[in-house]
């Protein structure tokens, strides 16, 4: 019997631990205590469906880029707070910028906010590459269900994901 009283602390301390991991603990609710600003899927030309996009292709200066076939570049437009968001993910982190749009022309004409992450070597050419790509106006265009961006000589193709 002394046996029987002398675990259950233990038994008790482990069922109160498991308890405290589930949805009914103490800490707050991030959904329901942040402000979140509403936002919703933008399209970058009137043809191409909304959605988020990955690389298939690219080139610099018409030479082929053989590391934007692998989706190593995905890219979407969003609605928020009044303004036109382009999100995209490259390697070494995410771009979050203003846009504007006007008939198939993007350009970056706002507030941009760049994510920083540990670069593996070469890869932060690769983001210098896509943030260079981007500054001026883009040219936009889709076509078998792909869309294109161009910039000079440069291009990026694009597929849904």
């Amino acid at each position: 019997m002394k046996k029987f009283f002398a675990s259950v602390p233990a038994v008790l301390f482990a069922g109160m631990m498991i308890a405290s991991c589930g949805p009914s603990t103490g800490a707050p609710n991030l959904r329901q205590t942040s402000p979140t600003s509403s936002s919703e899927c933008a399209q970058f030309v009137s043809e191409a469906p909304c959605g988020k996009y990955a690389s298939t292709a690219g080139s610099d200066d018409d030479k082929p880029i053989s590391w934007l076939t692998a989706g190593e570049v995905t890219a979407q437009l969003s609605k928020r707070d009044g303004g036109t968001y382009l999100t995209v993910v490259m390697p070494c982190g995410p771009l979050d910028a203003v846009v504007t749009i006007k008939g198939n022309t993007m350009r970056l004409t706002g507030q941009r906010a760049l994510g920083a992450s540990g670069c593996e070597e070469g890869k932060g050419e690769r983001r210098d590459w896509v943030l260079a790509f981007l500054e001026g106006d883009v040219g936009l265009g889709y076509s078998s269900n792909t869309l294109t961006w161009t910039n000079g000589k440069d291009s990026i193709s694009f597929v849904t994901l």
